[in-house]
């Protein structure tokens, strides 16, 4: 079970296990020779993520930061463990300051050889914030009672139930020696778990095009091609399929469409409609592209999405967005009245280390450990769909989701086992600009097999 704790705040999810239980049992029995494959020994395998993804054991620090830290102090073996142990405690506090003092970090005046350097030159600070900062802070202070509340409960609950690390064994692991003396970032191998580079998914831009909109795939078999297809896959299983000489895992009871944003057509096809919308945008931001991680849409790119051509009426619209007040408003009062959405509440995801403690500093004025989901729901003179109403009045307010992140950047926690108790059984959802898939779910991107590349997985 992903969930590990629910409590009236929210839920403390464990995101890898939820991914690991989808390939318990995955059919490898087309890379197997005839005499194994009769043997359930051979034919099915045990594949999960790799643990590496999820090492986030202390929080976000940049790599600016970390070298400063080593460059600061020419520190004793002996007093190594101490100063260590505290960087989780202090690093706000300390690694903003211009120049660390041992009474800064120790608390007890003890007397240490500061390595001398030249006066750093001081970033100017601006005096005032301009009214979308103002704006994010006054949000912030809002929802942070929320968020604070929920992290308090459910973290402490984690650490009851052993899901988070023993702060002992933090303070033991830190506590190693360091060849070279320095600070060890000890989400390094989270980082470069994260560099995987799996499929390049502009190989299947090179298939064949057919005039078929949907595919149907059964146990045994695989799709001749997959683009600006739907593609269904009614397996009982999880399998590996090999398409443009790569080898992905398929969860069972999937669908997926791999286009572009101008070729959604296959989705609409035949009138097929869903109850969930999931969407995470792929917004406009500087990080992402100064790091030319994937490609961005402008607000006004997301009014050609055809919401209203997807949604059943009731449809629940869930749609992830960052803490830029800007984006939040351009959702609320735009874009959600131009899809025939109304928008009912704001969930938050709370993102903590493998010890219970936020990547980021709650109140950070750079950047924040939480992310936003505004919740809506499709309007329309029959509000009950034909496989029965959303539970619109259950839905809860200011919600928190709090679980440790996969390393890659912006991969979400799925939200299938948090949605259940509010969707009917037979729901139909939908997730929108996805790069994995999700077993009974239909999902839809340009890179919807990027991170089922089985280069992100080990076997068992």
């Amino acid at each position: 079970m992903s969930i590990i704790c629910e409590s009236i705040k929210g839920w403390l999810v464990d995101h890898e296990s939820e991914i690991n239980k989808w390939f318990r049992k995955v059919d490898i029995s087309d890379f197997v020779d005839d005499n194994q494959r009769e043997s359930n020994n051979f034919r099915f395998a045990v594949f999960r993520l790799n643990p590496h993804l999820f090492k986030i054991q202390m929080p976000f620090l940049r790599k600016g930061q970390l070298e400063k830290y080593n460059n600061a102090f020419v520190i004793s073996e002996s007093r190594k463990t101490e100063l260590l142990c505290s960087l989780s405690q202090s690093v706000e506090t300390n690694l903003e300051s211009e120049t660390l003092t041992p009474k800064a970090v120790f608390g007890n005046g003890e007397t240490m050889h500061a390595i001398p350097k030249a006066k750093p030159k001081r970033r100017k600070r601006k005096k005032f914030m301009n009214c979308g900062e103002q704006l994010a802070l006054d949000y912030h202070h809002m929802i942070r009672g929320f968020i604070q509340d929920a992290m308090i409960e459910l973290v402490k609950i984690g650490q009851q139930s052993h899901f988070f690390t023993d702060e002992a064994q933090i303070a033991a692991s830190l506590s190693a020696p360091m060849q070279d003396g320095g600070c060890k970032d000890w989400n390094a191998e989270a980082k470069k778990a994260a560099l995987i580079e799996g499929a390049d998914m502009q190989l299947f831009d090179d298939e064949e095009q057919t005039l078929t909109n949907r595919i149907i795939i059964g146990d045994g078999c695989r799709p001749p091609s997959i683009r600006n297809k739907l593609v269904q896959y009614t397996g009982g299983q999880a399998c590996i399929w090999t398409l443009a000489s790569q080898r992905f895992l398929i969860p069972a009871q999937c669908s997926f469409l791999q286009s572009d944003f101008c070729n959604l057509q296959p989705l609409i096809a035949g009138g097929r409609t869903y109850d969930v919308i999931v969407i995470d945008p792929p917004w406009e931001n500087k990080s992402v592209k100064r790091m030319k991680k994937y490609q961005m849409l402008t607000d006004w790119d997301l009014y050609k999405l055809p919401i209203g051509s997807l949604a059943a009426a009731g449809c629940l619209v869930v749609v992830w967005a960052t803490n830029k007040q800007k984006q939040t408003q351009f959702l609320r009062e735009e874009l959600f009245p131009h899809w025939g959405v109304k928008y009912l509440t704001t969930w938050h995801w709370l993102k903590v280390t493998t010890s219970g403690e936020p990547v980021y500093d709650l109140d950070s004025p750079h950047k924040k450990p939480y992310e936003n989901l505004l919740i809506g729901h499709v309007e329309r003179s029959s509000d009950v769909s034909a496989r029965g109403a959303i539970a619109v009045k259950q839905l809860p307010h200011h919600r928190t989701i709090v679980s440790v992140p996969c390393s890659i950047h912006s991969c979400k926690p799925p939200l299938t086992e948090i949605l259940k108790e509010f969707i009917a059984p037979d729901s139909q959802c939908l997730e929108m600009f996805a790069r994995n898939l999700v077993p009974g779910w239909t999902v839809w991107g340009n890179e919807v097999l990027k991170f089922q590349h089985v280069d992100y997985f080990v076997r068992q």
